[in-house]
Order: C-alpha cells, then sequence, then structure tokens
C-alpha cells in the first residue's frame, strides 16, 4: 500500500482491493481529512461513500476551528483558508460545523450528529500545562434507498 499526498483517494481504493472488501457498514474518518489539500476533500469523501454500504454510518472527528494546534501556527505555516503546513510537509486543516455539514451533505450523507467538541487537558510533564482541544465530532448515515 502507499500514500500519494497528491491523491489519497488512490489509498482507500488500494486498501479496499487488497482486502476484497466490496461494501462496510462503518467508515471512520479519524483525523485524516484535515491532512490532505481542501480541494480533494469532496472526491476523498465521496470514495469512502462508495465503500459504505446503504443504511452503514461515516462516523468523523477532525481538527475544530481555534484548536490550540491553530492557534501555534505561525503566519508564513498557513497555506490556505483554515489551512496550514506543518514542519514535516504535513496540512493541518480546521473545521467548522458548516464546512463538515456542506462537505458531507454534497457527498449524499444525511447528518445525524455534528458538534464541537471542547476538550481541556492539562500536560503534567510541562509545568501543568493547560490546552484548549477543539474538536468537529459527526455522525453521517448514507441512506438506506441509496441511488
Amino acid at each position: 500500500m502507499y500514500f500519494d499526498r497528491q491523491n489519497p483517494s488512490i489509498f482507500l481504493v488500494v486498501f479496499v482491493n487488497i482486502w476484497n472488501i466490496v461494501f462496510c457498514s462503518l467508515v471512520w474518518q479519524i483525523f485524516t481529512l484535515s491532512a490532505i489539500p481542501f480541494a480533494i476533500m469532496p472526491s476523498t469523501i465521496e470514495q469512502c461513500v462508495c465503500v459504505l454500504k446503504p443504511g452503514g454510518l461515516l462516523l468523523f472527528r477532525d481538527y475544530g476551528l481555534y484548536d490550540m494546534t491553530m492557534l501555534r501556527f505561525l503566519p508564513d505555516q498557513r497555506v490556505g483558508f483554515r489551512e496550514y503546513m506543518r514542519s514535516d510537509d504535513t496540512l493541518s486543516y480546521f473545521f467548522t460545523l458548516d464546512t463538515v455539514r456542506e462537505l458531507f451533505h454534497a457527498a449524499g450523507l444525511i447528518e445525524l450528529e455534528l458538534e464541537y467538541c471542547c476538550v481541556r487537558s492539562v500536560n503534567r510533564k510541562k509545568n501543568w500545562k493547560k490546552m484548549q482541544r477543539v474538536w468537529v465530532h459527526g455522525k453521517f448515515l448514507k441512506p438506506p434507498s441509496w441511488r
């Protein structure tokens, strides 16, 4: 298997073909969509929907707007609207509820849950430094009567 940063949907197709999976009941997108360019997110979501059975669920969790990671980026690391380049050349995109809703509705999915998940964590190794985490959590359904 390989991962092509320019076309991440190929990774999914190769993975699916290796395991001979035709359809699955559940797809997880956990902190993965934010690592690809925004322009190809819709096609990536569509690839996930293609392997999902009608009536199946897509579970989503990723970085939300104003997560502490976003606030730590320097201005010169910004490469797009809410899109930043990490020092290891990977991308980070920070989602709003509206953006997630539009992406998944465009792929034909029904929104069951969509909310911000705000967590305050403490780094005990660094003088009890408090960190505000903001994630977007979503649960989407592929309609039972899928075309």
